[in-house]
């Protein structure tokens, strides 16, 4: 019965251990199952997310070609080089330099070609370009030659990779990602073509400056197998490796980890450059160690369940260690999630302004950018009650001014306008705020709300900004309209805002008051421009400043291009006067205001102009004063010399230093007087006193003789004078100083 029982009792044990190894051995190849399958997951987002921060980067090269096209459709010179079969010289030159402001603008271009086919000549502007204009047959750049002369095989903005050995202009090979335009309607191969070469290690570096992309690989695809290296550490990827992940990437969303030869690579990919390319990242599993270092804890993870028996305290610190590990790891995906959504707001903000910039009554593009959005549609709204307000910085208080010099902090504080007027009118339905590159915060509002509300709550918005931000802006507000015509309503707020410079912050501008200037033709206003150049000539300056405030309001009232007109017909004559003012007065080397030609953009208030001007007319006021001050100072320092030279002659006047100076004896006298406090008779009898002291204390010469000596004729008049001066006579002075050799002219 014993040995039975013992049996059964080994038989049950045996079985037990069993039952709990087997159920050890499921629970932890479930457990490491699930634990990589999560990790794959988190490797998937990660490296999804780690992609599309580096897709800023070629998005932003595509919008800035997009952005260099756009602009040159529009500009008249560009256009003459275009579309004008003959150009004169001026045309020409002005033209090239305005295509070189195109490439020296933007960071990421390189070079622009225009290829002129009824010439059959190229228009080059390139850091490498030895010349300005090429004949094609010539052109240093033959890929680019061919392509320009056969482009059909090209859409327009389809990026193009060129790697091109300029054997005449460099020694090295340059990779180029290069964008072509043409015009769609001409026949095949019959229209001229602009072309944007973008250099490729320019996109390298920037994206290679992100610290994580060390150790990882960037690739543009396209659906056919080509495949071109942009940035990471090439150096680890075989052909074959690269071919074999390229050749896995099967799923839906484009992102997999791919197990290869017993290594977990992660391969994402995305469509850009207008859905041209693939952007495909690939990694090891090792190099992004921020998501997978809970693998550091795999080996004790398995351990500690295989002993979970005995080893109840030592599960529970895992446990701890582990929730403490996915509290990071949700700390980090949050990260992660939060620059997802500032991408996404980036991308967004860049979709509203490249449709406000698109052309106006495109209906197609109207209607993707309304669903791409979620806003209303057009027929869900009266077709007058959109409308587009438009905040403009003009100032930061001095307080605060330094926070925003750079980029990234201006985007922030713009962002927080946006924020505060979208919070500010959420009565009036706000449909979309956005930001440009430049100070222009924008804002979509469906206007619902009872006549003049809405520039109320703008007034309020921008008293908020002030307040909070302790920023001042500029206000304008477009006319009624669509969704449709939000282009439109656009164009004409850019249109309205340089006359910001005739209205204060405070002011909110439409365009009824916008188009009532456009209406009048401001003149400069003669007889007041007569008497403010009356009054600069005889340099009253307070006159002067009167007038010149009169004639800036005069021609401030109409138009923004006839006050600019009128405005630098302003300043001409203003530096006219000056100048002739400074030469009148003996000034060679002038004072000029021409420069402030040069840089009328940059100011933005009538107020600003006036003072401009006004130190420009008190500068040359200072300048006249200082210099008549000089010749006057040298002038009585000369009539001085010629006293101390004549003082001898008895009969020496102030007429005879009037003859030598070629100057009226009247105003010498009167200036002489003003400017030593004495007469000419009292610094003439000065110099011969002194004189006469001096023959008296160091000579034995009568006295008589020492009259005659120093320029008197009357001796009883030379005592007169002497005793007033000296309190003696000349006697007591002569035995008083050969007594005393040792007396100075302090004791005198």
């Amino acid at each position: 019965m014993d040995t039975t029982h013992r049996n059964r009792l080994s038989q049950i044990l045996v079985l037990f251990f069993v039952t709990i190894l087997i159920v050890l051995v499921v629970t932890v190849v479930s457990f490491k199952t699930l634990f990589d399958r999560t990790v794959e997951r988190q490797l998937a987002t990660y490296g999804q997310i780690s992609l599309e921060s580096n897709i800023l980067y070629i998005d932003a090269i595509t919008s800035s070609a997009q952005y260099v096209f756009d602009s040159m459709s529009f500009d008249p010179e560009i256009s003459r080089l275009l579309y004008y079969d003959s150009l004169q010289a001026s045309e020409l030159h002005l033209g090239l330099l305005r295509l070189d402001s195109y490439v020296e603008s933007n960071y990421f271009i390189d070079s622009i070609y225009i290829f002129k086919r009824k010439s059959d000549t190229i228009y080059v502007s390139s850091p490498d370009a030895r010349e300005a204009v090429y004949a094609r047959h010539s052109f240093y750049d033959e890929e680019a030659a061919a392509l320009l002369l056969h482009y059909t095989g090209y859409a327009n903005m389809e990026p193009i990779f060129r790697s091109v050995d300029l054997k005449e202009v460099s020694t090295s090979q340059t990779s180029y990602i290069s964008f072509m335009r043409y015009n769609t309607l001409r026949k095949p191969n019959e229209s001229d073509v602009v072309m944007i070469n973008v250099r490729q290690d320019i996109l390298s570096a920037l994206i290679q400056s992100i610290p994580e992309n060390e150790n990882r690989l960037l690739l543009f695809t396209d659906d056919e197998g080509w495949y071109i290296p942009i940035a990471g550490n090439g150096e680890t990827y075989t052909d074959e490796v690269l071919d074999a992940l390229l050749l896995r990437l099967t799923d839906a969303r484009g992102e997999t980890v791919v197990t290869l030869d017993g290594k977990k690579y992660v391969v994402c990919r995305q469509k850009v450059m207008n859905s041209a390319v693939n952007i495909v990242l690939i990694a090891e599993e090792s190099d992004i160690g921020s998501i997978t270092r809970t693998k550091e804890y795999n080996t004790s993870i398995v351990l500690l369940a295989a002993l979970l028996v005995v080893c109840v305290i030592a599960a529970v610190a895992v446990i701890q260690r582990i929730v403490s590990v996915n509290r990071v790891h949700r700390e980090t995906l949050a990260n992660l999630e939060r620059e997802k959504e500032k991408l996404f707001y980036e991308r967004q903000r860049r979709r509203i302004l490249t449709f406000l910039q698109s052309t106006p009554s495109c209906e197609e593009s109207a209607t993707s950018f309304v669903q791409e959005l979620g806003l209303p549609r057009t027929e869900d709204l009266n077709a007058s009650q959109v409308v587009l307000a438009l905040l403009s910085i003009k100032e930061y208080s001095s307080s605060v001014s330094l926070q925003y010099e750079r980029v990234r902090e201006r985007n922030e504080l713009k962002q927080q306008i946006c924020a505060l007027a979208g919070e500010t009118l959420s009565d009036a339905a706000p449909l979309f705020t956005t930001f440009d590159d430049e100070d222009k915060c924008f804002i979509a509002l469906a206007d619902l709300q009872p006549h003049g509300q809405l520039e109320r709550d703008l007034m309020r918005v921008g008293e908020l900004v002030l307040e909070r931000l302790a920023v001042a802006t500029y206000i304008f507000v477009s006319s009624p309209s669509t969704i449709d015509e939000l282009p439109t309503l656009y164009t004409e707020l850019m249109k309205a805002y340089p006359y910001k410079t005739f209205y204060t912050p405070e002011t909110i501008i439409t365009s009824p008051m916008v188009d009532a200037r456009l209406l009048y033709e401001s003149t400069m206003p003669e007889s007041q421009l007569r008497q403010l150049s009356q009054a600069i000539m005889q340099l009253d300056v307070p006159s002067a400043l009167l007038n010149l405030e009169e004639v800036i309001d005069e021609i401030a009232k109409g138009s923004y291009k006839s006050f600019q007109i009128n405005l630098m017909q302003l300043i001409v004559t203003i530096d006219e006067l000056l100048t002739k003012v400074q030469t009148n007065n003996g000034i060679e080397k002038t004072i000029s205001v021409d420069t402030m030609l040069y840089n009328l953009s940059t100011f933005e208030t009538l107020a600003a102009i006036f003072e401009a001007l006004k130190e420009a007319i008190e500068d040359t006021e200072q300048v006249v004063i200082q210099n008549k001050n000089s010749h006057q100072t040298s002038l009585i320092a000369e009539i001085q010399q010629i006293i101390q030279k004549s003082y001898i002659d008895d009969n020496f006047s102030i007429i005879d230093v009037s003859e030598q100076l070629g100057m009226n004896a009247s105003y010498l006298g009167k200036l002489f007087k003003r400017s030593t406090g004495m007469t000419f008779i009292e610094f003439l009898h000065k110099e011969r006193m002194l004189a006469a002291c001096t023959l008296l204390a160091t000579t034995d010469m009568p006295i008589a003789e020492v009259v005659t000596a120093v320029g008197f004729k009357d001796v009883p008049y030379f005592y007169k004078i002497f005793k007033k001066e000296h309190g003696c006579t000349p006697k007591t002075y002569r035995v008083h100083y050969q007594e005393s050799p040792t007396a100075t002219a302090e004791d005198e």
